[in-house]
């Protein structure tokens, strides 16, 4: 836990996933997208910038969000990337 947290004292809003029936949805955007509206698309919802970049790869996505573009079209945007890496991948998987 950490003894210095960036929104010590102040009311922060979140969503609990283990909610039953959570462990059924894939990997989702749109907590991300709602609390980011929720801040009033404030740049100050982004207060570490460079683990975020180090999560997502690049700026691409936090440019896409600030942009209010939609998951899917976020999704969309990665489906090239994401067709060469599974090909590329494909060659070293033991149990194709």
């Amino acid at each position: 836990m950490d003894s210095n947290p960036v929104y010590m004292g102040e009311t922060c809003f979140g969503k609990d996933f283990r909610e039953p029936g959570a462990e059924e949805h894939r990997f989702s955007l749109e907590p991300l997208l709602d609390f980011y509206r929720k801040s009033g698309e404030s740049d100050e919802f982004f207060s570490r910038l460079q683990w975020f970049h180090l999560l997502t790869g690049d700026d691409q996505v936090l440019l896409q969000i600030k942009e209010g573009v939609s998951e899917p079209d976020i999704r969309a945007s990665w489906a090239e990337e994401l067709a060469e890496y599974r090909s590329l991948r494909a060659k070293y998987l033991l149990y194709p």
